[in-house]
């Protein structure tokens, strides 16, 4: 993987934007927070919790470099520093899918409870949100409770019928509550049927 050069270009596109002409300069943390997300997607996330931080310095209170700086330490396996900076975030905006389901994740293993209400929070508000979906069915198979779990990840599947980790999911929640895994065919049925 080229993570140098990924990260180097999207930099070099975020530096770009700000020489631009003042009206089409977007705002500070908008390009200071895209460096965040491609560093992260690059594999980087020590440069993406040092950039959230660095907005942090300036604007303690800005719920999404607080989302930034969860999902950095995150990946970087800190799940209590990233909980911590996930229930800011939803202290600042309650309303932030992205923090409730990183504070989700980061309580899945130790209280699946506590995440599914995380992740009904954050489906609550998109409804379409497949990783809220297939993480809400996650938390519901640890817990035991499959048929529910199955209703999240078909309805993951309604919106996109094609990702292979929910289908994964869903299997193996069929298997958990000992019914036969669904073959492809028979997920199908989970494809919305044109009208």
């Amino acid at each position: 993987m080229h993570v140098l050069p990924v990260l180097c270009t999207t930099i070099a596109l975020a530096l770009a934007a700000c020489a631009a002409p003042p009206e089409a300069d977007p705002p500070h943390a908008q390009v200071t927070l895209r460096v965040a997300d491609a560093a992260l997607a690059s594999g980087a996330p020590d440069v993406a919790l040092n950039v959230a931080e660095s907005l942090l310095q300036k604007q303690p209170g800005n719920g999404a470099a607080l989302v930034a700086k969860g999902d950095a330490l995150y990946a970087l396996g800190a799940m209590e520093q990233a909980a911590a900076a996930y229930r800011k975030a939803i202290a600042a905006d309650g309303n932030d899918v992205g923090a409730h389901i990183g504070l989700g994740r980061t309580l899945v293993r130790s209280d699946p409870a506590a995440a599914e209400l995380q992740f009904n929070a954050a489906a609550a508000r998109q409804p379409d949100n497949v990783i809220a979906l297939n993480d809400l069915g996650i938390a519901r198979d640890l817990q035991g409770r499959h048929a529910e779990a199955q209703t999240a990840y078909r309805q993951a599947l309604a919106v996109t019928p094609d990702m292979e980790d929910v289908k994964s999911n869903l299997n193996l929640s069929l298997s958990l509550s000992g019914r036969a895994p669904q073959t492809s065919a028979s997920l199908e049925d989970t494809k919305p049927k044109p009208e």
